[in-house]
């Protein structure tokens, strides 16, 4: 009976591949001395699989970073940044893709579906030249037959490729990437024919994107892609191998239909479903693939289920068609049990690690051909009976204490916005503060510290010391560098999961159980094999300690129970919620503890919560309901003026976001920088967030250091979609694999760029956002300065005519008033009619902003235990309906006489505020006449209309924000911004009010509705109110300023004398309303 592997760790089992990429990084070794570490690593797997009698054993599995950057070199798919010329690609260009260097970002990192281990995402667009740029299949392939080992090359298959793939940047987002399926398939088939003319007899085409939830056309794809590579077949064998999950049944039926394939692989360990599906009709003469070894978990095989499950295929399969395999490759569990020497012995006994399962696979292909080792089986048996029986899996009273969990166990008393008022009392914060995600580098004499003192070769009192200093160190850099809120960079830690673990029941650790996560970097999971408590405080002592140091806010740092699951190996006899629960409640005593040591900001990070997300929509749901309640456990017991945040690692959150949301974090930091801003789009597209959130500024897997521009930028693009107040600025990640010659600088920079942009926000009296959403909805949001430091927010909402493109919209904020135009200028006019003109929409009242409701998520039935949870009581944001306000009438204003071109040029100049730009107060009437001089006839009429708006605008006193705001902020003009995916195009001052180009379309005016009105109102009779007569004395001010401006004027002299006199009657009825009075009217 065959025996096969999917795929094998790398590292080595002592990480011998991670020195060596780490030392070729720095300098310290040469590419041969790389690439000798890699071949006898290589050669050891071959030949150990070899022994243990594995008859289909893998090559190209072996990576120096990714198999999917491997398989992008291979199709030369090379960004144009990298520099790439054609040739063989080398180490240069291919770790400038997965790393960056000091002048090119990295790729996009993201997670390999629900795993812990993360691929360099391709760049792809309709302008890529595809080429066979990387032999590395064939190479490895005749490296092993040189060794006498026949292996199964491995290659990531065509479309799974393009569907892992994503636009390159400039590409539209709806280029379907299966569009290049005909320009990649001539490289497959010119390394398959390479592969059978080296001797190759079988190939494996990984396409684990067939456990998706694919579109007709995406499946039709599979078969067109093996339809055009049969032909290369002729002469061989080839296996098409799925994994992590069940293959919904039109995928089953699309890759059982492929054609030239004479295998098929399954994971029949979280595959149920499968089983049922092959059960139900497998195609004859075809090899099964069976995955019944787990290759996601540590724990040993239950050979006799597992034999039993064989057994009942053969009937449908044929016993000569079976092969037995691993559930997926073993890359995602540890290497070598044998190394582990100081682990428990009963433990031990439970376990299996890639070493381990590869001589189960054997021992099960043995037993199905009838050559059963019963002495194996029996060991096996025993081992699985003593872990259902021992004592120390079970405890009554943890298993009781999630029982009995309650409502108020699941969530706070308070809403999020009430909460951060409370806490920015407290913190007293700046705008977009600024915060790191926790970690600072771990130097070499920071490890021989925790290592020698775990050897027992230092005392306690010298660890601590040496800890202490360590802290103090951060603290004082961070404050230096004038960070807002402090991290002690967890220098005790070797792991944000194993640390806690080590610390809480229920966990057992290894020496050498390391796993891959990408590139060099390896986590070492800790195993989950009972119930879960925490004996004693595990952080209080460090985060107090940090405290001390400083007056400044300092993070508590915990890792959420969702994270600390989805990153251990969990025990599988009990439902993995069950589990959740328990850890959630170890955390909960956790974090109060360190509210009443006197921290005040507490991070408990969930950084894998969206990687448990179950890969079938069905099972999602589920997955997210139970994930969110049990983070929220953690916190529910602390007072409103202490602040939690959460921090979650490279995913796809978009997917999520609700349910992000629903964690009622007070704080949200997340990866952004190197997934090219995905995540701002959620916001774009109308989504709300109340909460603090902090979307990464920089990619700190890459030594490349950002620029202060560069950073102020990225804050600028989410500023256009994020309200000021709920801004943080912080680095994407934990800064713990970077050297600190490199965390300073950029540090520094990140800094800085706060700075500067709070500046920038803090001279401006209003700030205004316009937005489009994809619903056709002008949102109109922002914040107003009612005194030094007091912001007031405001929103509003205008649905968008459907005969607007919405690409054209441009708008002006001044004066009070918002301005908005159209080529067309035909839009719904504030009573829901359609006019023909240039309408003005008054500008929004400015009001706080409405807590973010959330959805109830029933839980599901599958668990009663479960169904006691109880829902969540926000229901998710739903989208606002459109607001249309009334009108307001313009006041009684004298009437305006029509004024030359050059006239109107220069009030054009005249109509800032005396708090607007120097520069602009600068212009001379000459400059003005000039350009006036150089508008068409044509133009000059609509210079005119634009002007005699202008005015209109200025002379009439705002009905709604000249009432809430100090005069001084009420005439500020502000010009609005936007993101260009929201199609609201940026202007500012006079030259958006001008609109001298005809392409641009004219100034958005009053209705013609509305001026019939204006001038009802004139003839009427009502006295002049205090308001109207400091607006005149205003005007008073402005015209003799202009005066001022023009040097032919004789009488420069008398006007500036008589300036001064209206100017101290203007200040003198100013004086009759106080401040107080016009703050009172603010809503």
């Amino acid at each position: 009976m065959a025996s096969h592997v999917v795929g094998y760790p790398r590292m080595g089992p002592k990480r011998e591949l991670k020195f060596a990429l780490e030392s070729f990084w720095d300098g310290k070794s040469s590419a041969e001395e790389l690439q000798k570490v890699a071949a006898d690593l290589r050669s050891s797997i071959w030949k150990q699989m070899a022994d243990a009698g594995i008859k289909h054993i893998p090559s190209n599995t072996f990576s120096y970073y990714d198999q999917v950057l491997d398989t992008t070199a291979m199709l030369g798919a090379v960004p144009p940044r990298y520099g790439w010329n054609g040739g063989e690609i080398g180490f240069d260009v291919y770790f400038s893709m997965a790393r960056g260097n000091a002048s090119l970002p990295a790729m996009e990192m993201t997670k390999w579906f629900d795993t812990n281990y993360h691929y360099i995402v391709p760049e792809l667009g309709p302008d890529v030249k595809f080429s066979y740029a990387s032999h590395k299949a064939v190479v490895e392939f005749k490296e092993a037959k040189a060794l006498g080992v026949d292996t199964v090359p491995v290659l990531v298959g065509p479309v799974s490729y393009l569907l892992l793939s994503k636009p390159a940047k400039g590409v539209e987002k709806s280029f379907s990437l299966l569009s290049l399926i005909d320009k990649i398939l001539p490289i497959y088939k010119e390394v398959v024919t390479e592969l059978k003319a080296a001797g190759a007899t079988w190939i494996q085409f990984d396409e684990p994107s067939l456990i998706w939830d694919l579109h007709a056309h995406q499946l039709q794809a599979f078969s067109h892609a093996y339809s055009e590579l049969e032909s290369s077949f002729a002469g061989l064998n080839v296996l098409v191998e799925t994994y992590f999950a069940d293959v919904p049944a039109d995928a089953y039926k699309t890759l059982t239909s492929l054609k030239g394939v004479s295998g098929y692989g399954f994971d029949l360990v979280r595959g149920t479903q499968t089983l049922d599906l092959i059960k139900g009709g497998f195609p004859s003469g075809k090899y099964l693939f069976a995955g019944v070894v787990d290759g996601r978990n540590i724990w040993a095989n239950d050979l006799a289920s597992s034999l039993s499950t064989l057994k009942t295929l053969e009937g449908t399969v044929g016993k000569d068609k079976i092969v037995v395999s691993t559930s997926c490759s073993l890359l995602h569990t540890a290497v070598d049990l044998v190394n582990e020497t100081k682990l428990d012995k009963e433990i031990k006994s439970w376990l299996a690690f890639a070493a381990q399962k590869v001589v189960e696979v054997n021992a099960l292909a043995k037993a199905l051909s009838g050559h059963k080792d019963e002495a194996f089986f029996s060991a096996n048996a025993a081992a699985q009976a003593s872990r259902k029986s021992s004592p120390r899996v079970t405890n009554e009273a943890v298993q009781k204490a999630a029982a009995d969990l309650k409502k108020s166990d699941h969530r706070r008393a308070t809403t999020v916005s009430a909460r951060l008022e409370a806490q920015q009392k407290k913190l007293n914060l700046p705008i977009l503060p600024t915060t790191t995600i926790g970690s600072f580098p771990q130097t070499l004499e920071l490890r021989r510290v925790r290592r020698e003192y775990k050897a027992k070769k230092i005392s306690e009192e010298d660890y601590v010391n040496a800890i202490k200093e360590e802290i103090n160190k951060v603290v004082k850099l961070q404050e230096e560098l004038d960070i807002d809120v402090l991290v002690h960079g967890e220098p005790e830690r070797n792991d944000m999961v194993e640390y806690f673990g080590e610390q809480l029941s229920g966990f057992a650790f290894t020496v050498n159980g390391w796993v891959q996560s990408y590139g060099s970097r390896c986590v070492k999971p800790p195993i989950i094999y009972g119930d879960v408590s925490r004996p004693k405080p595990m952080t209080v002592f460090w985060s107090s300690t940090a405290q001390s140091f400083t007056k400044r806010p300092m993070k508590g740092m915990l890792t959420g129970p969702v994270t600390i699951l989805n990153w251990s190996f969990v025990r599988n006899d009990q439902p993995r919620f069950e589990t959740c629960y328990q850890i959630a409640l170890a955390i909960k005593d956790e974090v109060e503890d360190l509210e009443k040591a006197g921290i005040t900001v507490i991070q408990i990070d969930e950084a894998a919560l969206r990687e448990g997300l179950p890969l079938r929509k069905s099972e999602q749901a589920f997955y997210l309901n139970w994930a969110v309640h049990s983070f929220r456990i953690t916190n529910s017991g602390v007072q409103d003026t202490t602040q939690i945040h959460t921090h979650m690692c490279y995913s796809n959150f978009n997917d999520i976001i609700h349910s992000i949301i629903d964690m009622d974090a007070d704080v949200i930091t997340i990866e952004n920088s190197r997934s090219d801003e995905k995540l701002l789009s959620v916001f774009r597209e109308g989504v709300k967030y109340g909460a603090g959130i902090g979307p990464g500024v920089y990619d700190i897997h890459s030594p490349r250091i950002p620029s202060t521009e560069e950073i102020a930028d990225r804050v600028n693009k989410m500023l256009a979609v994020l309200e000021t107040n709920i801004l943080w600025v912080n680095p994407d990640c934990g800064l713990k694999t970077r050297k600190y010659t490199e965390v300073k600088p950029a540090l520094k920079n990140m800094v800085a760029a706060a700075k500067l942009l709070r500046t920038q926000l803090g001279s401006a009296k209003e700030q205004l956002k316009v937005q489009v959403t994809s619903t056709r909805i002008l949102r109109v949001s922002g914040e107003c300065c009612v005194d030094n430091n007091k912001w007031r927010r405001f929103e509003k909402e205008f649905p968008i005519a459907s005969n607007i493109d919405n690409k054209s919209i441009t708008a002006n904020y001044e004066g009070g008033m918002l301005y908005i135009k159209h080529p067309k200028a035909i839009a719904m006019t504030l009573n829901g009619s359609r006019d023909q003109a240039k309408p003005t929409v008054e500008a929004p009242r400015p009001q706080p902003r409405r807590p973010t409701q959330k959805s109830d998520q029933q839980p599901p039935a599958e668990s009663p235990r479960f169904q006691q949870m109880p829902k969540s009581d926000q229901p998710r944001p739903t989208q606002k309906s459109a607001q249309q306000p009334p009108a307001a009438a313009p006041r009684p204003q004298q009437q305006v006489t029509q004024k030359s071109a050059q006239e109107q040029a220069a009030q054009q100049v005249s109509s800032k505020s005396p708090n607007a730009d120097k520069q602009t107060e600068g212009k001379t009437t000459a400059q003005a006449q000039a350009n006036a001089q150089k508008t068409s006839p044509k133009k000059e009429k609509e210079g005119n209309e634009i002007s005699e708006a202008k005015k209109d605008s200025r002379k009439t006193p705002v009905p709604e924000m000249e009432k809430e705001l100090p005069s001084e902020h009420a005439n500020k003009k502000q010009s609005t911004s936007s993101p260009d995916s929201d199609n609201v195009s940026q202007k500012t001052g006079a030259k958006e009010t001008a609109g001298s180009s005809e392409k641009a379309g004219k100034v958005a005016g009053p209705s013609e509705k509305q001026k019939t009105h204006g001038d009802a109102e004139k003839k009427d009779k009502r006295p002049m109110t205090e308001n109207d007569e400091q607006e005149g004395y205003r005007e008073w001010v402005y015209s003799l300023a202009m005066e001022l401006k023009k040097p032919k004027k004789l009488m420069n002299l008398i006007v500036a004398a008589l300036l001064v006199v209206v100017f101290v009657l203007y200040a003198k009825h100013a004086a009759k309303q106080p401040i107080k009075e016009l703050e009172s009217k603010l809503p």
